[in-house]
This record gives C-alpha cells, sequence and structure tokens, in this order.
C-alpha cells in the first residue's frame, strides 16, 4: 500500500546518476585512467582534459564564474580556460565613450 516502488525507482535512478558524477570526475581528475575516454583520445589529447568555463562581461556572470572556479579547484578539476562572450572591441582608431571620458 505504501510508496515502496516510486522510492525504489527514485534511489535507482540516484545510484545510476552517482555512477555517471563519478566517471565525469574520473575524467577530468585523471583522464588516462578513464578506460571509456582512453579510447577515444589521443594521448596528447588526454592531457588536455579540463573544463571551460563560458560567461559574459559582466559583474555577476564573472563574479559566478569565479566562484565556480573555486568550487571545481576544491575537487582538482582543471578550470584553465575562460572564454568570454559579447565583448566588442572598438574599430581601429575609433574612441569608445570611455575613452572619450579618460582622453
Amino acid at each position: 500500500m505504501g510508496g515502496g516502488a516510486p522510492q525504489e525507482d527514485m534511489f535507482g535512478k540516484l545510484e545510476a546518476m552517482r555512477e555517471v558524477i563519478t566517471e565525469v570526475n574520473t575524467q577530468f581528475k585523471d583522464p588516462v585512467s578513464c578506460l571509456t575516454c582512453t579510447a577515444r583520445l589521443s594521448a596528447n589529447e588526454q592531457e588536455k582534459t579540463t573544463f571551460v568555463c563560458v560567461c559574459i562581461s559582466e559583474f555577476l556572470s564573472l563574479y559566478e564564474t569565479e566562484r565556480l572556479i573555486q568550487e571545481l579547484t576544491q575537487y582538482e578539476i582543471d578550470t584553465h580556460n575562460i572564454v568570454v562572450n559579447q565583448l566588442l572591441f572598438p574599430k581601429a582608431g575609433e574612441l569608445t565613450p570611455r575613452l572619450r571620458e579618460c582622453g
């Protein structure tokens, strides 16, 4: 009569998720020892396993990216790259409004 089956299903899903999380964590920490990834990656590529952070150039996004990197570092996950989207560069010789204020 109780909810035994749904609870067992939930625990089964959590266990399956744990296995996936453990595998991903292993790949980031030690990609050479990961059997599934070793078959697909060359020796050079195995040394390049890293987490690439992507953010936009606004305070909150940069702040949260910094927090993410600190958290990943605690788990010994490599994060040497950050991609910053939505950057606009001035044309050659063109002053931006901020540069006009300074000049």
